[in-house]
């Protein structure tokens, strides 16, 4: 597993399927980076955030990484706008 350092997140990023109304089809390069959510799978040692919260993030930030075949990104903790919690 990848394990990010200071306070960086390992994000696994919410991929939706995105269509237009016309059909068109989104390419993969425009979803993964305006891809905005995601679920924290790793925190470095001095993060707040938590393994396993879902969070917001700036769009168009951190390094997209692919790894055993998911889509990651690796942001700084600062970049994260919200927490979603269930209630």
């Amino acid at each position: 597993m990848i394990k990010p350092h200071g306070k960086r997140l390992l994000i696994e990023v919410r991929i939706d399927k995105l269509e237009s109304s016309s059909g068109i089809i989104i390419p993969d390069e425009v979803k993964d980076k305006a891809s905005s959510e995601g679920t924290v799978l790793s925190t470095g040692s001095e993060c707040t955030i938590k393994k396993g919260e879902y969070v917001l993030f700036n769009d168009f930030t951190g390094k997209a990484v692919e790894w055993e075949e998911k889509q990651l990104l690796i942001i700084d903790e600062d970049e994260v706008l919200a927490t979603i919690e269930d209630e």
